[in-house]
């Protein structure tokens, strides 16, 4: 008996880790109805239908439910999000009022091993109670300004916490008290870095999704300051930070802890032109998202991208080139410059390529790419 349940536990296991985000989950914040078949109402973000999402609104109250085509969750709604039993890692900071007019608390809480459709009471439930401030933190914390009303009988009528400085408690937990004093606004200050231990970052290569559970390929130890590179098909460079909750729809090209200053390499065929191209390029951060392959051409389309500085390219032409070059190698960091984002880069050669071969050094990679426009011709 004890091994057919350990067969069952693996299996929704294994289905669990393969299920693709494709389909779009959709709200409708007047009437309090989440769902995958509100395609009229605001989209909120892609799932699977074996996913799990945690909802919180405005009176206090939290819930998860499974993903499904329509769902009535409450009116008054402040976030919804993806949910794991065991994420330990999203901290959940919140301000509230305690009555009509009562003082104004603070809590920082995690919520792990909740029960399905329950519906989890985390203020004081007297009338006039109502959440002021709330959010959701992946693995940062926030510092927030708290502006109270004229007339209050004190005289500082702004200052700023920290949500760094109070101690994770439970869900149930009252909190600390922030003032006595009728808030007029609160507004975020900044995000700040993190209060917890660095953490490691998979890529489950199967669903496109981020874990912790050491699932797929390791992209390394972050923190909350940290972001993670995201390089798409599509040819968009892009900066985010880590949400164990983020799927991708399709592979990234490149994903990698983003580091600052480094160099990336891309050969792309220019369909307009008839021929490849080689730009090196570095990726501002202060714009972000931005595109680094911008062409329209149907028959446009990047070939390989790499962040390896010393990597290696040799060109194999077709037999209808001349017969004394056959070949051609070619170190990156001397066939061009690097320059911005958008540069167009330079032709690879004017000869006829049947196959590239790339060689990155430091990685001990060897890759072969045969031309996509031999294959055409």
């Amino acid at each position: 008996m004890r091994e057919k349940h350990k067969s069952f536990v693996l299996r929704n296991i294994h289905l669990a880790s393969v299920a693709l985000p494709n389909i779009n989950l959709y709200i409708n914040y007047r009437e309090g109805f989440i769902g995958t078949t509100l395609k009229k109402e605001e989209f909120l973000f892609e799932c699977s239908d074996l996913d799990e999402v945690i909802i919180f609104r405005k009176n206090g109250v939290m819930m998860i439910t499974r993903v499904s085509e329509k769902a009535f969750v409450g009116k008054d709604i402040l976030y919804v999000g993806l949910w794991k039993k065991k994420d330990e890692r999203t901290i959940y900071n919140m301000i509230y009022r305690h009555g009509k007019k009562g003082p104004v608390f603070m809590k920082r809480f995690t919520a792990t091993g909740l029960i399905r459709d329950n519906q989890y009471q985390l203020i004081q439930a007297e009338e006039g109670s109502k959440v002021l401030y709330f959010s959701a933190n992946t693995n940062g914390e926030s510092e927030v300004d708290i502006y109270l009303k004229g007339g209050s009988r004190v005289k500082k009528q702004s200052f700023t916490i920290d949500f760094a400085q109070l101690l994770i408690k439970g869900k149930n937990a009252k909190g600390n008290l922030l003032t006595k004093y009728p808030v007029r606004k609160i507004s975020l200050k900044s995000y700040g870095t993190s209060t917890l231990s660095a953490r490691e970052i998979w890529f489950n290569e199967e669903n496109y999704s981020l874990n912790s559970e050491g699932v797929g390929k390791l992209l390394g130890n972050f923190q909350g300051e940290d972001q993670l590179l995201v390089l798409s098909p599509r040819g968009i460079a892009e900066l985010i930070r880590i949400d164990l909750g983020r799927s991708f729809t399709e592979k990234p090209l490149f994903l990698e802890k983003w580091q600052p200053g480094k160099v990336f390499s891309c050969i792309y065929f220019d369909g307009e032109k008839n021929n490849y191209f080689l730009k090196r390029f570095l990726i501002d951060e202060k714009a972000n998202p931005k595109a680094f392959f911008i062409e329209n051409h149907r028959e446009s389309f990047i070939q390989w991208i790499s962040s390896c500085s010393e990597a290696h390219i040799e060109l194999i032409f077709t037999s209808s080139n001349t017969e004394d070059k056959n070949s051609q190698r070619i170190r990156l960091t001397e066939f061009t410059p690097v320059k911005n984002i958008k540069t167009k880069g330079k032709v690879l050669s004017k000869m006829t390529i049947r196959s590239i071969k790339i060689n990155e050094l430091f990685k001990e990679k060897e890759e072969n790419f045969s031309s996509k426009k031999s294959e055409r011709d």
